[in-house]
């Protein structure tokens, strides 16, 4: 399993973000016929692994969320949705452990969709033995 369907499955797992955007998670894009609210991923980095003395060191991704949708108090309570889950936390996934960060949240308006848009930056590192 790749750390793109860990984060997936958290993201589907976290009852705030679910009960604003439902099931309209996608990576990289959205149709546009595609209601709003919705919330998008993106892999944005990723630190390769190294091998030292025959053990692989920890792999870092970088990843962005986006929420978009037409009222901007339900983004916020995705965000903070999103905070509780992914905010400095350790999760496993398939057998394989990861402990994600959030780095910094952004907001931004889009006039021509109406849209108020919330861009998390994330950060997961893959636990290696």
């Amino acid at each position: 399993m790749t750390v793109r369907a860990a984060l997936y499955e958290r993201l589907k797992a976290t009852p705030d973000l679910v009960a604003v955007v439902g099931t309209r998670i996608y990576p990289l894009n959205a149709s546009d016929t595609v209601e709003a609210p919705w919330c998008l991923y993106r892999l944005v980095s990723q630190e390769p692994r190294h091998v030292i003395d025959g053990a692989y060191s920890n792999s870092a991704f970088e990843f962005e969320i986006g929420l978009f949708g037409p009222s901007y108090d339900q983004l916020d309570t995705a965000a903070s949705a999103l905070d509780a889950s992914l905010g400095s936390n350790a999760f496993e996934h398939a057998g394989q452990r990861y402990v994600s960060h959030l780095q910094t949240q952004r907001d931004d308006y889009e006039p021509e969709e109406q849209n108020f848009v919330i861009f998390i930056d994330l950060t997961i590192q893959e636990q290696r033995s």
